[in-house]
């Protein structure tokens, strides 16, 4: 049966003749028309994020034409969509979703590697694909054309999904690119065997270095929780894979939890976290997490002047990384006013609340710098009043994310402190 299947594909692949090309055109129609009626029978549907994927597409445009020579770095994607992000269609908030991926390896090329080598890539495609047909059209028949289908059936979904994401995929592109691209010439008439062992011997290194250490770090830590993981633990996995700023972090964030009493801690947690935004320089999250260290020294250690203007230096290079994250500026306008600088915790709370209308915990905040300022209470007053209103409006609302949990609720002890501090 496979050898009657394979002559059937090899006789429809060679034959030239005007039924052949009615037959292949055919097809083409068909599945045409099936796609075009997924699609159609997808649009009636009543989904509020139907377009989403489009304005992500939009927003890894926006970010390769930021950097169109190098991109924003490989791996870097989630970094600058910080920066693109675009309100959330659905809900009270505007900016709770955020994505991480351009969901198009077609748009990731140019956002993360730079308009030249995305046309590299695209050229290299392109001057391999008559040669593939070729070797497709007079091979073995099935499994030339088998490979053939394969790739392009990865390549249309790669256009409108992230593949590379998943290793599986990616080996098996290339498992499937490599006999059709590759010459005819042996490898062993052009390399030298001392050339094989040192090019071996340099794969074997980058794979224990780029892939196995990296895996024994994350299986060091899977499952920990974050706030929990045990000082030897986080130490091996650093040694791991110490190019990872989230390791770094992390010892970073378990020193500040021991307590920063002494200069020697301080000193290694700040280390610990200048290193993590030195390794991610454009990523928010690192730089909160050195404005976190400074804050904490501010509140323990250093409770100086110049201690408090680094952690509020740090915090709006967070927020310029992340111009769209109100939870970065609650955090920046919540320590400002434990430094006693309420006019700038004001200018912090305000900021965000502007991005988020309808949030409960800047109304808050806000009331608190106002007080704290010697303002009007009143003013105080109606933003307490205006954050009970909307926490008992949206107590029913799903709160599946952080940022909805800290922005939808209103933490019982801090309300009874402003109603205390109102006159």
């Amino acid at each position: 049966m496979p050898e009657h299947l394979d002559r059937l594909t090899d006789s429809l692949a060679r034959d030239t003749s005007r039924r052949g090309f009615l037959a292949r055109v055919g097809g083409a129609l068909v599945a045409a028309l099936l796609a075009a009626g997924v699609v159609a029978s997808r649009l009636r549907e009543d989904d509020p994020y139907r377009w989403t994927r489009t304005r992500i597409w939009s927003a890894a445009l926006t970010v390769a034409g930021g950097a169109p020579w190098l991109g924003c770095g490989p791996g870097q994607f989630s970094a600058a969509a910080a920066g693109v992000r675009f309100q959330d269609p659905v809900g009270p908030l505007r900016w709770e979703r955020s994505f991480s991926t351009p969901h198009s390896d077609l748009l990731r090329l140019p956002a993360e590697f730079g308009i030249p080598a995305a046309l590299a890539a695209l050229v290299f495609l392109a001057a391999g694909l008559p040669a593939a047909l070729r070797r497709a059209r007079a091979g073995d028949g099935l499994a030339q054309a088998s490979a053939l289908a394969g790739l392009a059936a990865l390549a249309v979904q790669g256009t409108v999904d992230d593949l590379t994401t998943r290793p599986a995929l990616v080996v098996l592109g290339a498992l499937l690119l490599g006999p059709l691209w590759a010459g005819r010439d042996a490898v062993g008439e052009r390399f030298p065997a001392g050339a094989r062992l040192a090019l071996l011997a340099c794969l074997a290194v980058a794979f224990v270095a780029g892939d196995l250490a990296p895996w024994l770090a994350w299986r060091t830590l899977a499952g920990v929780p974050r706030a929990a993981v045990p000082a030897a633990e986080l130490a091996r996995a650093l040694a791991w894979n110490p190019a990872h700023p989230d390791m770094h972090l992390r010892m970073a964030e378990r020193l500040v939890r021991e307590g920063l009493h002494t200069p020697d801690a301080y000193a290694r947690a700040r280390g610990e976290a200048e290193t993590a935004v030195r390794l991610s320089p454009g990523e928010a999250r690192y730089r909160a997490g050195l404005a976190r260290v400074e804050a904490a020294a501010c509140r323990s250690l250093f409770p100086d002047e110049g201690t408090r203007a680094r952690a509020a230096a740090h915090y709006a290079a967070a927020v310029a990384c992340a111009p769209r994250d109100a939870s970065l500026l609650l955090e920046e306008a919540t320590f400002l006013l434990s430094a006693q600088d309420a006019a700038a915790g004001e200018r912090a709370a305000r900021a965000a609340l502007a991005l988020e209308p309808e949030a409960v915990r800047p109304r808050l905040v806000l009331a608190r710098a106002i007080l704290a300022r010697g303002g009007p209470p009143a003013a105080a007053a109606a933003l307490v009043a205006e954050a009970e209103a909307r926490a008992a409006r949206y107590d029913g609302l799903p709160k599946d994310s952080p940022y909805a949990r800290l922005m939808l609720t209103a933490d019982p002890r801090e309300l009874r402190a402003l109603r205390q501090a109102l006159p």
